[in-house]
Protein backbone atom coordinates (compact mmCIF):
# COMPACT_ATOMS: atom_id res chain seq x y z
CA UNK A 1 0.00 0.00 0.00
CA UNK A 2 1.31 3.42 -0.90
CA UNK A 3 1.85 6.20 1.76
CA UNK A 4 -1.34 7.93 0.20
CA UNK A 5 -3.62 4.77 0.66
CA UNK A 6 -2.21 4.13 4.13
CA UNK A 7 -3.11 8.22 5.14
CA UNK A 8 -6.51 7.74 3.80
CA UNK A 9 -7.38 4.82 6.19
CA UNK A 10 -5.50 5.89 8.52
CA UNK A 11 -5.40 9.70 8.88
CA UNK A 12 -8.44 11.72 10.11
CA UNK A 13 -7.01 15.11 11.51
CA UNK A 14 -5.94 17.87 8.32
CA UNK A 15 -4.18 20.81 9.04
CA UNK A 16 -6.58 23.91 10.64
CA UNK A 17 -7.03 26.28 8.23
CA UNK A 18 -4.48 28.92 10.07
CA UNK A 19 -1.68 26.09 8.87
CA UNK A 20 -2.49 25.65 5.86
CA UNK A 21 -2.57 29.11 4.52
CA UNK A 22 1.01 29.74 5.94
CA UNK A 23 2.46 26.00 5.46
CA UNK A 24 1.52 23.93 2.54
CA UNK A 25 3.78 20.69 3.59
CA UNK A 26 1.68 17.25 2.37
CA UNK A 27 3.27 15.16 4.67
CA UNK A 28 1.46 16.92 7.29
CA UNK A 29 -1.56 15.06 6.47
CA UNK A 30 0.13 12.45 7.75
CA UNK A 31 1.61 13.58 10.92
CA UNK A 32 -1.06 11.57 12.77
CA UNK A 33 0.14 8.71 11.28
CA UNK A 34 3.39 8.77 11.93
CA UNK A 35 2.91 10.18 15.53
CA UNK A 36 1.66 7.05 16.12
CA UNK A 37 4.70 5.15 15.58
CA UNK A 38 6.72 7.43 17.24
CA UNK A 39 5.35 7.30 20.60
CA UNK A 40 3.69 4.23 20.71
CA UNK A 41 5.55 2.11 18.44
CA UNK A 42 5.29 0.15 15.13
CA UNK A 43 2.67 -2.22 16.17
CA UNK A 44 0.57 0.38 17.58
CA UNK A 45 0.32 1.49 13.97
CA UNK A 46 -0.43 -1.18 13.07
CA UNK A 47 -3.53 -2.28 15.32
CA UNK A 48 -4.44 0.95 14.54
CA UNK A 49 -4.41 0.38 10.75
CA UNK A 50 -6.09 -3.04 11.54
CA UNK A 51 -9.23 -1.14 12.96
CA UNK A 52 -9.06 -3.19 15.67
CA UNK A 53 -11.70 -2.57 18.88
CA UNK A 54 -9.26 -1.81 21.10
CA UNK A 55 -5.57 -0.84 19.41
CA UNK A 56 -4.22 0.10 23.32
CA UNK A 57 -2.96 -3.18 24.52
CA UNK A 58 -0.40 -2.92 21.73
CA UNK A 59 0.69 0.38 22.54
CA UNK A 60 4.55 0.19 23.33
CA UNK A 61 4.55 -3.07 22.81
CA UNK A 62 6.90 -5.73 21.19
CA UNK A 63 5.34 -8.01 18.96
CA UNK A 64 4.42 -11.70 19.18
CA UNK A 65 6.63 -12.57 15.97
CA UNK A 66 9.94 -11.17 16.10
CA UNK A 67 11.92 -11.41 13.09
CA UNK A 68 15.22 -10.42 11.16
CA UNK A 69 15.07 -7.37 8.96
CA UNK A 70 17.85 -6.78 6.84
CA UNK A 71 18.24 -2.88 5.61
CA UNK A 72 20.61 -1.43 3.37
CA UNK A 73 22.11 1.73 4.20
CA UNK A 74 22.74 3.55 7.43
CA UNK A 75 21.52 6.89 6.02
CA UNK A 76 18.49 8.41 8.19
CA UNK A 77 16.13 6.12 5.94
CA UNK A 78 17.62 3.01 7.24
CA UNK A 79 18.64 4.04 10.50
CA UNK A 80 14.98 5.18 11.51
CA UNK A 81 13.49 2.05 9.94
CA UNK A 82 16.13 0.05 12.02
CA UNK A 83 15.39 1.64 15.40
CA UNK A 84 11.89 1.43 15.27
CA UNK A 85 12.00 -2.31 14.11
CA UNK A 86 14.46 -2.90 17.30
CA UNK A 87 11.42 -1.08 19.23
CA UNK A 88 8.70 -3.41 18.19
CA UNK A 89 11.14 -6.41 19.24
CA UNK A 90 12.51 -7.34 15.22
CA UNK A 91 16.43 -8.58 15.08
CA UNK A 92 18.19 -6.14 12.33
CA UNK A 93 21.09 -6.44 10.51
CA UNK A 94 22.50 -3.08 9.48
CA UNK A 95 24.69 -3.15 5.94
CA UNK A 96 26.64 -0.37 5.08
CA UNK A 97 29.25 0.16 2.34
CA UNK A 98 31.35 2.97 4.21
CA UNK A 99 32.95 3.07 7.02
CA UNK A 100 30.28 5.74 9.01
CA UNK A 101 26.75 6.27 9.58
CA UNK A 102 24.67 8.67 7.87
CA UNK A 103 24.72 8.32 3.97
CA UNK A 104 24.08 12.20 2.84
CA UNK A 105 24.42 13.43 5.95
CA UNK A 106 28.75 14.08 6.40
CA UNK A 107 30.39 16.74 8.72
CA UNK A 108 33.64 17.84 7.86
CA UNK A 109 35.75 18.51 10.98
CA UNK A 110 38.71 20.74 11.03
CA UNK A 111 41.52 19.95 13.55
CA UNK A 112 40.55 23.48 15.59
CA UNK A 113 37.41 22.38 16.37
CA UNK A 114 35.65 24.52 13.13
CA UNK A 115 33.07 21.97 11.51
CA UNK A 116 30.76 22.28 8.26
CA UNK A 117 28.55 20.51 7.08
CA UNK A 118 29.03 18.72 3.25
CA UNK A 119 25.51 17.11 3.08
CA UNK A 120 22.27 17.97 4.76
CA UNK A 121 22.55 20.85 6.94
CA UNK A 122 19.88 22.17 7.60
CA UNK A 123 15.72 21.83 8.60
CA UNK A 124 12.69 24.20 8.84
CA UNK A 125 10.60 23.83 12.03
CA UNK A 126 7.97 22.19 10.01
CA UNK A 127 9.82 19.00 9.45
CA UNK A 128 8.36 17.33 12.88
CA UNK A 129 9.69 13.61 11.98
CA UNK A 130 13.56 15.60 12.08
CA UNK A 131 12.13 17.78 15.10
CA UNK A 132 11.28 14.59 17.00
CA UNK A 133 14.39 12.18 16.64
CA UNK A 134 16.68 15.12 17.49
CA UNK A 135 14.71 15.96 20.94
CA UNK A 136 14.20 12.22 21.42
CA UNK A 137 18.29 11.54 21.07
CA UNK A 138 19.05 14.75 22.98
CA UNK A 139 20.61 16.08 20.18
CA UNK A 140 21.21 19.74 20.64
CA UNK A 141 19.54 22.17 17.75
CA UNK A 142 20.64 26.09 16.89
CA UNK A 143 19.53 28.51 14.62
CA UNK A 144 21.13 28.05 11.20
CA UNK A 145 20.76 31.67 10.00
CA UNK A 146 19.92 32.01 6.03
CA UNK A 147 20.25 35.77 5.45
CA UNK A 148 20.53 38.75 7.78
CA UNK A 149 21.41 42.69 6.50
CA UNK A 150 24.61 42.00 5.58
CA UNK A 151 24.06 38.66 3.35
CA UNK A 152 25.14 39.26 -0.24
CA UNK A 153 24.04 39.62 -3.64
CA UNK A 154 26.76 39.18 -5.75
CA UNK A 155 25.82 39.97 -9.90
CA UNK A 156 27.64 41.65 -12.85
CA UNK A 157 30.70 42.27 -10.89
CA UNK A 158 28.75 43.97 -8.11
CA UNK A 159 28.17 43.42 -4.02
CA UNK A 160 24.32 44.51 -3.15
CA UNK A 161 24.06 43.85 0.44
CA UNK A 162 20.07 42.35 1.31
CA UNK A 163 19.07 45.46 3.35
CA UNK A 164 20.36 47.58 0.50
CA UNK A 165 18.68 45.23 -1.78
CA UNK A 166 14.70 44.99 0.00
CA UNK A 167 14.74 48.50 0.60
CA UNK A 168 14.42 49.01 -3.15
CA UNK A 169 14.44 45.51 -4.88
CA UNK A 170 12.57 46.93 -8.09
CA UNK A 171 14.98 49.27 -9.00
CA UNK A 172 17.82 46.68 -8.83
CA UNK A 173 15.77 44.30 -10.83
CA UNK A 174 15.38 46.63 -13.26
CA UNK A 175 19.35 47.36 -13.09
CA UNK A 176 20.41 44.02 -13.72
CA UNK A 177 17.21 42.62 -15.70
CA UNK A 178 15.49 45.40 -17.41
CA UNK A 179 12.52 44.93 -19.17
CA UNK A 180 11.98 41.74 -16.37
CA UNK A 181 8.00 43.28 -16.18
CA UNK A 182 7.24 43.72 -20.05
CA UNK A 183 4.46 41.55 -19.84
CA UNK A 184 2.62 42.97 -16.91
CA UNK A 185 0.46 45.86 -17.35
CA UNK A 186 0.65 48.32 -14.61
CA UNK A 187 -2.67 47.92 -13.37
CA UNK A 188 -2.02 44.55 -12.99
CA UNK A 189 1.10 45.28 -11.12
CA UNK A 190 -0.83 47.85 -9.05
CA UNK A 191 -3.46 45.26 -8.25
CA UNK A 192 -1.28 42.37 -7.31
CA UNK A 193 1.70 44.93 -5.51
CA UNK A 194 4.37 43.42 -8.13
CA UNK A 195 7.52 45.65 -7.41
CA UNK A 196 10.21 43.73 -8.77
CA UNK A 197 10.76 39.64 -10.07
CA UNK A 198 10.58 37.75 -6.97
CA UNK A 199 7.26 39.50 -5.63
CA UNK A 200 5.96 38.64 -9.27
CA UNK A 201 6.81 35.26 -9.02
CA UNK A 202 4.62 35.03 -5.52
CA UNK A 203 1.67 36.61 -7.79
CA UNK A 204 2.59 33.93 -10.52
CA UNK A 205 2.05 31.07 -7.83
CA UNK A 206 -0.20 32.24 -5.58
CA UNK A 207 -3.63 30.72 -8.10
CA UNK A 208 -1.64 27.59 -7.62
CA UNK A 209 -1.45 27.48 -4.46
CA UNK A 210 -5.02 28.72 -4.06
CA UNK A 211 -5.96 25.34 -5.78
CA UNK A 212 -4.44 23.33 -3.03
CA UNK A 213 -5.67 25.20 -0.13
CA UNK A 214 -9.32 24.66 -1.46
CA UNK A 215 -8.93 20.96 -0.94
CA UNK A 216 -5.85 19.51 1.56
CA UNK A 217 -6.76 16.62 2.00
CA UNK A 218 -4.77 13.69 1.20
CA UNK A 219 -6.68 13.41 -1.95
CA UNK A 220 -6.43 17.14 -2.81
CA UNK A 221 -2.78 16.67 -2.93
CA UNK A 222 -2.55 13.55 -5.09
CA UNK A 223 -4.83 15.35 -7.36
CA UNK A 224 -3.11 18.82 -7.32
CA UNK A 225 0.82 17.32 -7.94
CA UNK A 226 -0.70 14.91 -10.74
CA UNK A 227 -1.87 18.43 -12.17
CA UNK A 228 0.74 20.52 -11.91
CA UNK A 229 3.81 18.22 -12.14
CA UNK A 230 3.31 17.50 -15.55
CA UNK A 231 5.22 20.84 -16.58
CA UNK A 232 8.29 21.49 -15.63
CA UNK A 233 9.34 24.91 -13.85
CA UNK A 234 10.33 26.13 -17.61
CA UNK A 235 7.48 25.41 -19.02
CA UNK A 236 5.03 26.82 -16.40
CA UNK A 237 6.88 30.49 -16.51
CA UNK A 238 7.42 29.91 -20.82
CA UNK A 239 3.84 29.17 -21.23
CA UNK A 240 0.31 30.09 -20.34
CA UNK A 241 -0.47 26.81 -20.02
CA UNK A 242 -2.76 25.75 -16.86
CA UNK A 243 -3.64 29.69 -16.61
CA UNK A 244 -5.47 30.12 -13.59
CA UNK A 245 -6.08 33.42 -13.02
CA UNK A 246 -7.97 35.96 -14.09
CA UNK A 247 -4.71 38.12 -14.56
CA UNK A 248 -2.63 36.91 -17.27
CA UNK A 249 1.04 36.66 -15.97
CA UNK A 250 2.22 34.36 -18.19
CA UNK A 251 4.12 33.71 -19.92
CA UNK A 252 7.24 35.15 -18.13
CA UNK A 253 9.86 37.48 -20.43
CA UNK A 254 13.08 35.44 -20.97
CA UNK A 255 15.03 38.58 -18.74
CA UNK A 256 12.55 37.61 -15.84
CA UNK A 257 13.37 33.91 -15.91
CA UNK A 258 16.85 34.80 -15.83
CA UNK A 259 16.34 37.18 -12.79
CA UNK A 260 14.11 34.42 -10.75
CA UNK A 261 16.99 32.32 -11.47
CA UNK A 262 19.73 34.17 -9.98
CA UNK A 263 17.52 35.43 -6.83
CA UNK A 264 16.38 31.87 -6.27
CA UNK A 265 19.44 29.67 -7.08
CA UNK A 266 17.23 27.93 -9.64
CA UNK A 267 18.99 26.93 -13.22
CA UNK A 268 19.61 23.69 -12.33
CA UNK A 269 16.03 23.47 -11.64
CA UNK A 270 14.77 24.50 -14.84
CA UNK A 271 13.95 21.36 -16.57
CA UNK A 272 12.65 19.43 -13.46
CA UNK A 273 8.63 19.19 -12.31
CA UNK A 274 7.17 22.35 -11.34
CA UNK A 275 6.31 20.64 -7.94
CA UNK A 276 9.91 20.36 -7.00
CA UNK A 277 10.24 23.99 -6.72
CA UNK A 278 6.73 24.48 -5.10
CA UNK A 279 6.84 22.33 -2.18
CA UNK A 280 9.77 23.91 -1.08
CA UNK A 281 8.14 27.17 -1.83
CA UNK A 282 4.81 26.39 -0.01
CA UNK A 283 6.17 24.41 2.61
CA UNK A 284 8.14 27.79 3.84
CA UNK A 285 11.57 25.29 4.34
CA UNK A 286 13.61 28.22 3.44
CA UNK A 287 12.22 30.69 5.48
CA UNK A 288 13.54 31.80 9.12
CA UNK A 289 13.96 29.94 11.58
CA UNK A 290 15.70 27.23 10.08
CA UNK A 291 17.76 25.12 12.24
CA UNK A 292 20.80 23.01 12.34
CA UNK A 293 22.46 20.50 15.00
CA UNK A 294 24.57 22.60 17.12
CA UNK A 295 27.36 19.91 16.61
CA UNK A 296 26.84 19.31 13.26
CA UNK A 297 24.39 17.33 11.45
CA UNK A 298 26.25 14.32 11.44
CA UNK A 299 25.41 14.14 15.55
CA UNK A 300 21.69 12.70 14.78
CA UNK A 301 22.83 9.74 12.78
CA UNK A 302 25.47 9.18 15.50
CA UNK A 303 22.89 9.41 18.12
CA UNK A 304 20.85 7.08 16.35
CA UNK A 305 23.52 4.24 17.16
CA UNK A 306 23.72 4.94 21.06
CA UNK A 307 21.54 3.44 23.60
CA UNK A 308 18.94 6.08 24.77
CA UNK A 309 16.82 6.24 27.75
CA UNK A 310 14.29 7.86 25.87
CA UNK A 311 12.85 5.01 23.97
CA UNK A 312 10.60 2.63 25.37
CA UNK A 313 12.63 -0.33 24.79
CA UNK A 314 15.25 -0.63 26.51
CA UNK A 315 17.14 -3.18 24.47
CA UNK A 316 17.60 -1.16 21.58
CA UNK A 317 21.11 -0.81 20.78
CA UNK A 318 21.84 -0.32 17.12
CA UNK A 319 25.34 -0.28 16.87
CA UNK A 320 25.38 -4.07 17.74
CA UNK A 321 23.82 -4.82 14.58
CA UNK A 322 25.78 -2.86 12.26
CA UNK A 323 28.60 -4.19 9.12
CA UNK A 324 30.16 -1.71 8.14
CA UNK A 325 32.27 -1.82 4.55
CA UNK A 326 29.34 -4.07 3.11
CA UNK A 327 29.02 -3.37 -0.46
CA UNK A 328 25.52 -5.20 -1.21
CA UNK A 329 25.55 -6.00 -5.53
CA UNK A 330 23.03 -8.71 -4.80
CA UNK A 331 19.12 -8.87 -3.24
CA UNK A 332 17.30 -12.64 -4.09
CA UNK A 333 13.81 -13.93 -2.95
CA UNK A 334 14.13 -17.40 -1.27
CA UNK A 335 11.69 -19.79 0.29
CA UNK A 336 11.96 -21.03 3.99
CA UNK A 337 11.41 -24.64 4.64
CA UNK A 338 7.90 -23.49 5.95
CA UNK A 339 6.99 -22.08 2.83
CA UNK A 340 7.90 -18.43 3.61
CA UNK A 341 9.43 -16.15 1.20
CA UNK A 342 13.04 -14.67 2.16
CA UNK A 343 15.30 -12.09 1.18
CA UNK A 344 18.92 -13.51 0.88
CA UNK A 345 21.38 -10.35 0.07
CA UNK A 346 25.12 -11.12 -1.09
CA UNK A 347 27.66 -8.55 -0.94
CA UNK A 348 31.51 -7.68 -1.16
CA UNK A 349 32.86 -7.36 3.03
CA UNK A 350 36.03 -5.54 2.54
CA UNK A 351 37.22 -6.24 5.95
CA UNK A 352 37.26 -9.87 5.34
CA UNK A 353 37.94 -9.35 1.56
CA UNK A 354 35.54 -12.16 0.61
CA UNK A 355 31.97 -12.58 -0.25
CA UNK A 356 29.14 -12.14 2.49
CA UNK A 357 25.32 -13.53 2.29
CA UNK A 358 22.86 -12.21 4.81
CA UNK A 359 19.20 -14.06 5.22
CA UNK A 360 16.65 -12.32 6.83
CA UNK A 361 12.49 -12.43 6.96
CA UNK A 362 12.54 -9.07 4.97
CA UNK A 363 15.19 -6.31 3.80
CA UNK A 364 14.76 -2.78 3.50
CA UNK A 365 16.67 -1.05 0.69
CA UNK A 366 17.67 2.71 1.59
CA UNK A 367 20.04 3.76 -0.74
CA UNK A 368 20.00 6.19 -3.31
CA UNK A 369 18.09 4.99 -6.52
CA UNK A 370 21.26 5.29 -8.83
CA UNK A 371 23.30 2.81 -6.45
CA UNK A 372 19.88 0.92 -6.14
CA UNK A 373 20.22 0.36 -9.95
CA UNK A 374 23.57 -1.46 -9.71
CA UNK A 375 22.39 -3.93 -7.78
CA UNK A 376 20.35 -7.24 -9.09
CA UNK A 377 16.92 -7.24 -7.38
CA UNK A 378 14.13 -8.94 -8.32
CA UNK A 379 11.68 -6.13 -8.62
CA UNK A 380 8.74 -5.71 -11.21
CA UNK A 381 9.62 -4.17 -14.81
CA UNK A 382 7.45 -1.07 -14.01
CA UNK A 383 10.12 -0.61 -11.00
CA UNK A 384 13.44 -1.02 -13.35
CA UNK A 385 11.87 1.34 -15.01
CA UNK A 386 11.37 3.93 -12.44
CA UNK A 387 14.37 3.25 -10.79
CA UNK A 388 16.22 4.21 -14.02
CA UNK A 389 14.46 6.88 -14.75
CA UNK A 390 15.86 8.55 -11.50
CA UNK A 391 17.42 11.91 -12.28
CA UNK A 392 19.61 13.17 -8.99
CA UNK A 393 21.30 17.01 -8.91
CA UNK A 394 24.76 16.94 -8.74
CA UNK A 395 25.81 19.15 -5.92
CA UNK A 396 29.63 20.15 -5.01
CA UNK A 397 30.28 21.19 -1.10
CA UNK A 398 33.48 23.04 -0.32
CA UNK A 399 34.54 23.85 2.88
CA UNK A 400 37.27 27.00 3.03
CA UNK A 401 38.99 27.43 6.43
CA UNK A 402 40.49 30.92 7.52
CA UNK A 403 42.49 32.37 9.92
CA UNK A 404 39.74 35.18 10.93
CA UNK A 405 36.58 35.39 10.37
CA UNK A 406 37.49 38.08 8.40
CA UNK A 407 34.33 38.54 6.33
CA UNK A 408 32.42 39.79 9.91
CA UNK A 409 34.51 42.78 9.99
CA UNK A 410 34.58 43.69 6.44
CA UNK A 411 30.78 43.10 6.00
CA UNK A 412 29.06 42.10 9.14
CA UNK A 413 28.29 38.59 8.90
CA UNK A 414 27.26 36.58 11.87
CA UNK A 415 26.20 33.71 9.46
CA UNK A 416 23.97 34.22 6.43
CA UNK A 417 24.96 33.49 3.16
CA UNK A 418 25.97 35.26 -0.71
CA UNK A 419 24.10 34.39 -3.48
CA UNK A 420 26.37 35.30 -6.97
CA UNK A 421 26.32 34.67 -10.72
CA UNK A 422 30.09 32.39 -10.42
CA UNK A 423 30.31 28.88 -10.66
CA UNK A 424 30.54 29.26 -6.79
CA UNK A 425 26.79 29.25 -6.24
CA UNK A 426 25.99 30.12 -2.97
CA UNK A 427 28.49 30.76 0.10
CA UNK A 428 27.70 30.65 3.73
CA UNK A 429 29.17 32.34 6.16
CA UNK A 430 28.97 29.60 8.95
CA UNK A 431 27.85 31.00 12.37
CA UNK A 432 30.71 29.21 14.84
CA UNK A 433 29.08 31.28 18.05
CA UNK A 434 25.59 29.57 17.87
CA UNK A 435 27.30 25.81 17.27
CA UNK A 436 30.05 25.33 20.19
CA UNK A 437 32.99 25.87 18.02
CA UNK A 438 35.66 28.19 18.98
CA UNK A 439 34.98 31.58 18.15
CA UNK A 440 38.76 32.39 18.16
CA UNK A 441 39.71 29.84 16.03
CA UNK A 442 38.89 32.09 12.39
CA UNK A 443 35.98 30.51 10.70
CA UNK A 444 34.82 28.48 7.38
CA UNK A 445 32.94 30.02 4.09
CA UNK A 446 31.39 27.10 2.63
CA UNK A 447 31.07 27.21 -0.41
CA UNK A 448 28.01 25.24 -2.21
CA UNK A 449 26.58 24.85 -5.68
CA UNK A 450 24.47 21.87 -7.57
CA UNK A 451 24.13 21.46 -11.13
CA UNK A 452 25.96 22.34 -13.87
CA UNK A 453 28.16 24.55 -11.75
CA UNK A 454 29.19 21.75 -9.49
CA UNK A 455 29.75 19.70 -12.79
CA UNK A 456 32.25 21.95 -13.59
CA UNK A 457 33.87 21.67 -10.13
CA UNK A 458 33.51 17.72 -10.59
CA UNK A 459 35.59 17.50 -13.79
CA UNK A 460 38.70 18.64 -11.90
CA UNK A 461 41.14 17.85 -9.15
CA UNK A 462 39.90 18.77 -5.13
CA UNK A 463 43.48 20.80 -5.39
CA UNK A 464 42.13 22.63 -8.38
CA UNK A 465 38.29 22.76 -7.34
CA UNK A 466 39.57 24.82 -3.92
CA UNK A 467 42.30 27.02 -5.70
CA UNK A 468 39.53 27.81 -8.35
CA UNK A 469 36.92 28.62 -5.10
CA UNK A 470 39.20 30.67 -3.61
CA UNK A 471 39.87 32.82 -6.98
CA UNK A 472 36.31 33.55 -7.23
CA UNK A 473 35.70 34.12 -3.89
CA UNK A 474 38.34 36.58 -3.96
CA UNK A 475 35.98 38.76 -6.27
CA UNK A 476 33.64 39.16 -3.71
CA UNK A 477 36.52 39.38 -0.45
CA UNK A 478 39.82 39.87 -1.62
CA UNK A 479 40.96 39.09 2.53
CA UNK A 480 40.76 35.20 1.46
CA UNK A 481 43.62 35.24 -0.31
CA UNK A 482 46.11 36.02 2.59
CA UNK A 483 43.53 34.34 5.18
CA UNK A 484 42.68 30.57 3.51
CA UNK A 485 44.45 27.83 5.32
CA UNK A 486 43.01 24.52 4.16
CA UNK A 487 39.50 23.28 1.68
CA UNK A 488 37.89 20.17 1.88
CA UNK A 489 35.70 19.00 -1.26
CA UNK A 490 32.97 16.78 -0.93
CA UNK A 491 31.07 16.03 -4.39
CA UNK A 492 28.01 14.40 -4.06
CA UNK A 493 28.16 13.64 -7.83
CA UNK A 494 31.14 11.57 -7.56
CA UNK A 495 30.70 9.89 -4.46
CA UNK A 496 30.34 5.89 -5.53
CA UNK A 497 27.66 5.74 -2.58
CA UNK A 498 25.54 8.68 -3.69
CA UNK A 499 25.95 9.58 -7.19
CA UNK A 500 24.28 12.67 -6.57
CA UNK A 501 22.88 15.01 -4.20
CA UNK A 502 19.30 14.65 -4.17
CA UNK A 503 16.55 13.12 -6.41
CA UNK A 504 14.73 15.76 -8.83
CA UNK A 505 11.73 14.62 -10.53
CA UNK A 506 11.14 15.08 -14.21
CA UNK A 507 7.85 16.64 -15.33
CA UNK A 508 5.15 13.74 -15.65
CA UNK A 509 7.78 11.35 -13.83
CA UNK A 510 5.36 11.78 -10.59
CA UNK A 511 3.34 8.79 -11.67
CA UNK A 512 6.17 6.61 -12.71
CA UNK A 513 7.78 6.59 -9.12
CA UNK A 514 4.71 6.16 -7.38
CA UNK A 515 5.08 2.70 -7.64
CA UNK A 516 8.46 2.34 -5.83
CA UNK A 517 6.35 3.36 -2.51
CA UNK A 518 4.16 -0.16 -3.05
CA UNK A 519 5.83 -3.09 -1.34
CA UNK A 520 6.89 -6.16 -2.69
CA UNK A 521 7.09 -8.51 0.48
CA UNK A 522 9.91 -9.16 1.28
CA UNK A 523 11.73 -6.57 -0.44
CA UNK A 524 10.80 -2.69 0.73
CA UNK A 525 12.49 0.60 -0.36
CA UNK A 526 13.10 4.03 1.59
CA UNK A 527 14.92 6.89 0.75
CA UNK A 528 14.36 10.65 0.46
CA UNK A 529 13.38 10.06 -3.19
CA UNK A 530 10.30 7.95 -1.91
CA UNK A 531 9.10 10.59 0.39
CA UNK A 532 7.17 14.06 -0.33
CA UNK A 533 9.80 15.79 1.12
CA UNK A 534 13.04 15.18 -1.52
CA UNK A 535 16.17 16.53 -0.29
CA UNK A 536 15.53 16.86 3.43
CA UNK A 537 15.96 14.80 5.93
CA UNK A 538 12.31 14.98 7.05
CA UNK A 539 11.72 12.65 3.76
CA UNK A 540 14.05 10.20 4.41
CA UNK A 541 12.77 9.41 7.88
CA UNK A 542 9.40 9.37 6.34
CA UNK A 543 10.16 7.02 3.98
CA UNK A 544 11.98 4.33 6.47
CA UNK A 545 8.95 4.52 8.87
CA UNK A 546 6.93 3.80 6.08
CA UNK A 547 8.90 0.90 5.01
CA UNK A 548 8.81 -0.55 8.37
CA UNK A 549 5.32 -0.02 8.62
CA UNK A 550 4.54 -2.00 5.42
CA UNK A 551 6.71 -4.95 6.51
CA UNK A 552 5.23 -4.65 9.98
CA UNK A 553 1.53 -4.65 8.76
CA UNK A 554 1.90 -7.60 6.67
CA UNK A 555 3.92 -9.40 9.66
CA UNK A 556 1.46 -8.48 12.07
CA UNK A 557 -2.04 -9.44 10.04
CA UNK A 558 -1.39 -12.98 11.50
CA UNK A 559 -1.56 -11.86 15.08
CA UNK A 560 -4.55 -9.43 14.44
CA UNK A 561 -6.21 -12.34 12.87
CA UNK A 562 -5.89 -14.24 15.98
CA UNK A 563 -7.04 -11.47 17.81
CA UNK A 564 -10.59 -10.86 16.19
CA UNK A 565 -10.92 -14.87 16.27
CA UNK A 566 -10.47 -14.85 19.85
CA UNK A 567 -12.67 -11.16 20.08
CA UNK A 568 -14.37 -10.84 17.51
CA UNK A 569 -14.23 -7.09 15.64
CA UNK A 570 -16.12 -4.99 14.26
CA UNK A 571 -16.55 -4.51 10.77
Amino acid sequence: MSISGIADSLVHNLPDEETKASILQQDNNFRPFFDTITTGGLNYACAKGADLDDPAPYFQEVTRRPKHVLIVGSGVAGLAAAYELQQAGHEVTILESEHRVGGRIKTIRFANGLHADAGAMRFPPSHYLTIHYMEHFNVHKCPFRENNPHSLYYIHGEKHTLSEWNRNPGFYCDKHWKGWDNNITPQIKEALNISDIMSYWKATIAPVMKELMQDGSTSGWDLWVRKWSSMSLHEFLHTDINQATSHKLRPWPQIAIEGYIYLSYAASFLNNSLIETLRNDMGRFMLEPVYTARDGMDALPLAFMRPTPNGWNPDVNLSRCIKYGVRVYTVEKVMSEGGEELATVTGWDEVSDDSVTYTGDAVIITVPLPILRQMNVPFSPEKHRAIAAAHYIPVNKIALRCRTSFWKSSGGHQGGMATTDLPIGQLYYLDESNCGSPIDEGGVILVYNKGQDSEFFDSISDAAAIESAVEQVAKIHPEIVDEFVEGVVISWGKNVHARGGFIRQSPGQHDQMMCLQEAEHPVYLAGEALSHSHGWVQGAIESGLMAAYQFCRQNEAVVFKSDCSSNPCSD
